[in-house]
């Protein structure tokens, strides 16, 4: 139901213009999350396969994501981001 409401809120005509900047952000995150969990299993002496699973794990976003938009919003990072 988060999700519905959420994509519901959603003008799908800011998508196209904040596509390059999301698009890179995601891979940035993806990519730290897998050098982090690959780290610090290596520092546990995790097998290699179990590292990149341990990294691969931490790449779920889902909710989090949400607010921590919400709080750059509140914080006036991106005005064009409230509520019109």
């Amino acid at each position: 139901m988060f999700f519905v409401f959420f994509g519901l809120r959603t003008d799908p005509t800011q998508i196209l213009p904040a596509l390059a900047a999301a698009s890179l952000l995601a891979v940035a995150g993806v990519v730290t999350k897998v050098v982090t969990g690959w780290w610090a299993a290596r520092r546990a002496r995790i097998a290699i396969l179990a590292r990149f699973r341990a990294g691969t794990a931490l790449i779920a976003r889902g909710e989090f994501s949400v607010v921590i938009a919400g709080l750059a919003v509140a914080a006036g990072v991106e005005p064009r981001l409230e509520d019109r």
